[in-house]
């Protein structure tokens, strides 16, 4: 299985990953390319990086309340696929 498969396999597993979590799953599976490679996974539609409103939403606020600044990916499923299509 190709690395950026595993990825994909653990960020759909997660759910959410912020972007630090994306770059230590990448030095643990010696895969230097990890963030990289979510953000090509953005592009194609796999996954979404959520919006700074969207941060606040699911509690990815500092001391302040404001939203994190680390990029926050969130795997797509099939059905939220199908319903952004409609």
């Amino acid at each position: 299985m190709k690395k950026s498969d595993e990825l994909l396999h653990w960020i759909r597993e997660k759910g959410i990953a912020i972007k630090h979590e994306v770059i230590q799953w990448g030095c643990d599976n010696y895969y230097t390319r990890a963030d990289r490679t979510m953000r090509e996974f953005v592009e194609q539609g796999l996954v979404e990086s959520l919006s700074d409103g969207m941060k606040i939403v699911k509690g990815y606020v500092d001391s302040r309340g404001k939203p994190i600044r680390e990029a926050v990916y969130k795997f797509i499923k099939m059905e939220e696929k199908q319903a952004k299509l409609f």
